[in-house]
């Protein structure tokens, strides 16, 4: 028996694209495999969300599951993954398609309602004991992403399958293995997992999907972060076509994850454009590069926005930055709208909140990127870090504005790390853009470890509170203190790429006014 694998990258409600893809590679696997899989969500791509209450889209999925039924070729049985009303009731699932016969559909058993996903708000749960099906005297047990870490007890199969629309995080890909392994050493069967790529909004699809052998060894490992397309003899154990791929590092995990959300981001809101404010930092900096990874030199245009205060090497910075990754630059002093904008509120009084002055500036400098966004149709890219969010270290209406924050799921201390790590290879980053102690350059000798902590220090503290640890000395009561009090920055803050378990955004749901005890 030869099984097909088709880790493909969709986009959420474009049925267009994402079933000629799918009969693209339907063609592939005629004559090649008795069994083809596409990942979770299949048509529509995953996670549809509030597009399930809409009548035209089940009208849309038909005709397109008619259109596959009809060209999916004799003797290739296709496990695609749909949502289906039934009984009044709605429900995430995989169609079994096959030449001539009426479909059949398996459901999803467990329903994740943590972190980003919320699917009993839209489906009801279905039954593992029924997803079950038989081809070439094998007894084939279907699971659908979180079956696979909910299912306990199964019957016996002889092969087990899970299709998913998997998020990433650091840690994802060895406690899917793990999961799969248990299963498939207790079962004493292979198991294939297959996982989507691709992005919507804040989440990241990875792939990386698999092939264990009924010892829980990997016979097969896809690629990471792009498509892919296997054929597998489970006779021989081995892959007729794709060679088997490395597990990526931490850090080519995390560049290759925030190149893909961002591109995809752009891709699927139709922007070919993006642009950043560099300020001379390491933050703004990665976030140059990895729109530049994304979209090509051509799409993205660099902005440097001195005040009073910026200064000397930061001008020095940005321009070999921008010269490296070949990037115009356009420079504007904002310290004449600086002065102008004190005059007119504060006349020849200084003001009486040094924030005031500060938060100014980084105002102005919105105004001017959020005006470029206006004049030439371009995304606004944030290049805040997750220490800053967590601590309220940023300006609303200033460093904040942007349509996304591709770096806002990283510790500064990650920045780092991630910034060395390019440098190995691309050697981007100069020497003293990489030694430079942080600063937001907002007030004379202004540095943020003076202001917040050393970010080696305040990086793990702020994971602990996270992690919901009660904090225990001073210097963590005043850190959680300033986390829980830019809960409502955080609300108006852009989209982040996630790349964690307890990201921002999305998947975090705080209250911003309580009385809850630190």
């Amino acid at each position: 028996m030869k099984m097909a694998l088709a880790q493909i990258k969709s986009t959420v409600g474009d049925f267009e694209e994402n079933t000629s893809q799918i009969l693209s590679f339907i063609k592939k696997a005629e004559g090649q495999a008795n069994l083809l899989l596409f990942p979770e969500g299949g048509l529509f791509s995953y996670p549809p969300k509030d597009f399930l209450f809409r009548k035209d889209f089940f009208q849309l999925q038909e005709k397109k599951l008619e259109q596959i039924q009809q060209k999916t070729p004799r003797g290739l049985s296709v496990l695609l993954p749909s949502f289906v009303h039934h009984s009044d009731c709605l429900y995430n699932g995989v169609f079994l398609l096959e030449k001539n016969k009426k479909a059949k559909f398996f459901t999803k058993a467990f329903l994740p309602d943590e972190n980003v996903f919320y699917e009993s708000r839209y489906f009801k749960k279905g039954s593992i004991k029924d997803n079950i099906f038989f081809l070439k005297n094998k007894k084939i047990q279907i699971l659908i992403c979180e079956d696979l870490w909910q299912a306990k007890t199964l019957s016996h199969p002889d092969l087990l399958l899970c299709m998913s629309s998997s998020p990433y995080t650091n840690q994802k890909q060895k406690h899917r293995l793990e999961k799969a392994k248990t299963l498939s050493k207790k079962y004493k069967c292979p198991f294939f997992y297959l996982n989507r790529v691709g992005a919507q909004d804040e989440i990241i699809f990875d792939g990386g999907s698999f092939i264990l052998n009924k010892k829980g060894s990997i016979t097969w490992q896809g690629n990471f972060f792009k498509p892919d397309f296997t054929i597998y003899d489970l006779n021989k154990n081995h892959s007729i076509l794709s060679p088997q791929k490395k597990i990526l590092i931490k850090e080519e995990q995390q560049r290759q994850a925030l190149i893909l959300g961002l591109k995809e981001f752009c891709h699927t809101l139709n922007f070919s454009k993006i642009h950043i404010g560099l300020s001379g930092g390491m933050d703004s900096a990665l976030v140059l590069y990895l729109a530049v990874k994304a979209l090509g030199k051509k799409g993205v245009k660099a902005f440097f926005l001195p005040s009073p205060f910026t200064q000397r090497i930061s001008h020095t910075i940005v321009k070999d930055l921008s010269k490296t990754l070949q990037v115009p630059l356009k420079t504007i002093d904002i310290s004449p709208l600086y002065k102008q904008t004190l005059q007119t509120l504060f006349g020849k009084k200084k003001p009486q909140n040094p924030i005031s002055h500060q938060n100014i500036q980084s105002r102005i400098r919105s105004l001017i990127l959020m005006a470029e966004a206006n004049e030439n149709s371009s995304l606004l890219l944030g290049t805040g870090n997750k220490s800053e969010l967590a601590t309220g270290y940023s300006t609303l209406y200033g460093d904040l504005c942007g349509a996304l924050l591709p770096i806002g799921d990283l510790w500064k201390t990650e920045v780092y790390k991630l910034v060395h790590f390019i440098n190995k290879t691309e050697n981007v980053f100069s020497k003293e853009l990489t030694l430079r102690p942080p600063t937001a350059e907002l007030a004379p000798n202004q540095k943020d470890e003076t202001e917040l902590l050393a970010y080696k220090e305040l990086d793990p503290i702020l994971e602990k509170l996270l992690q919901f640890q009660k904090p225990q000395t001073q210097k963590e009561k005043k850190i959680a203190l300033l986390l829980q009090q830019s809960e409502f920055k955080r609300k108006q803050a852009p989209p982040i790429l996630k790349l964690s378990e307890q990201a921002f955004g999305e998947g975090r749901r705080m209250p911003i006014a309580h009385k809850f005890p630190l």
